[in-house]
């Protein structure tokens, strides 16, 4: 059995892992440039609306990229996608708690609590399919 001390030294962790916020900066080194997505048939409208564009700085460096809101329309992560197929670099580069990505719960929250109901897909490119 954990001793006495063991439990209260747990009690004094904190339950829920709370979210960094981001420097809105990564947002201002997004460039509206969105040729990797309309070639997919993605409206630029849409991608206009999710606030998405190319990486020109970084580890995102030309990546299109999103960036993720909370709730309370706070950065707390970028993602990005490499617009060229043969590299050795990752597909998807992330910045902030993965884990937590709720995308675009900035746009959707309200519908989401509506209609009680939630489409899950694999990732923004899915998402903006969708639109």
């Amino acid at each position: 059995f954990p001793s006495h001390d063991s439990l209260q030294e747990e009690e004094k962790k904190p339950k829920i892992k709370m979210i960094k916020n981001l420097d809105m900066s990564f947002i201002n080194d997004l460039k509206p440039i969105y040729d990797f997505y309309t070639q997919k048939n993605i409206k630029e409208q849409t991608l206009k609306d999710f606030h998405g564009g190319l990486g020109i700085l970084g580890c995102f460096k030309n990546r299109s990229c999103f960036p993720i809101f909370n709730e309370n329309n706070e950065l707390v992560g970028m993602t990005g996608r490499r617009t060229y197929e043969h590299s050795i670099s990752p597909k998807w580069r992330h910045k902030g708690e993965v884990k937590n990505f709720v995308f675009p719960v900035h746009l959707n929250k309200d519908i989401i609590i509506e209609l009680k109901k939630v489409i899950l897909v694999e990732s923004p490119f899915c998402v903006v399919k969708l639109e």
